[in-house]
């Protein structure tokens, strides 16, 4: 199972990536803001499969440049009320919280795991 999403997150990342080469010839400056966002967050996914679920610094690297992208993608769809790319903006910005939290980002507690 680990090397089908290691291929499956790699494969949609390289798939963002084409799209954001294609939107770059168009000068659409948006759709590539939110494809590198795609592949960012893609690209995380896919080093934390390959890592059996760890998340280094790398991944948690990934995760907020993503979550920091997301957030400029999503203040620009809602300024040029383009509400049809919305969702998959939000969609984004919460895989990118909810892989930041599974990797311990927001413990700022000092505890690590389960406390009893």
């Amino acid at each position: 199972m680990k090397k089908f999403e290691i291929w499956i997150f790699s494969l949609l990342a390289g798939i963002a990536g084409i799209s954001a080469c294609m939107a770059l010839e168009d000068k659409d400056w948006f759709k590539v803001l939110s494809e590198c966002t795609t592949v960012v967050v893609f690209l995380g996914v896919a080093l934390v499969a390959y890592r059996n679920g760890e998340a280094d610094k790398t991944a948690k690297g990934l995760f907020v440049i993503g979550l920091v992208l997301g957030v400029v993608n999503l203040v620009g769809i809602i300024n040029r009320g383009s509400y049809v790319e919305l969702f998959g903006c939000i969609l984004l910005l919460v895989l990118s919280v909810l892989c930041l939290v599974n990797a311990g980002w927001f413990n700022w507690s000092g505890k690590v795991g389960k406390t009893e």
